[in-house]
């Protein structure tokens, strides 16, 4: 897995994480600056390996869909 700074089409900047398999699996907002880029992937490493993202799990209450 890796985390690629990319150029977007209108000139700003974005991040993705790429799995082995070479598919993006995330993909950031965009940032006018690169230094900006990089810091929201410092940022969110953070609070990935500090376990500061909550997980909430959104099925635990939804009701099944209707079908048909």
């Amino acid at each position: 897995m890796r985390i690629e700074i990319c150029p977007a089409k209108n000139g700003q900047f974005f991040w993705r994480i790429v799995g082995d398999n070479n598919k993006t699996f995330a993909t950031s907002e965009t940032y006018k600056r690169k230094a900006g880029c990089r810091k929201a992937v410092s940022d969110f490493l953070h609070h990935v390996f500090y376990g500061e993202v909550p997980i909430k799990d959104l099925t635990e209450d939804a009701k099944p869909a209707k079908r048909g």
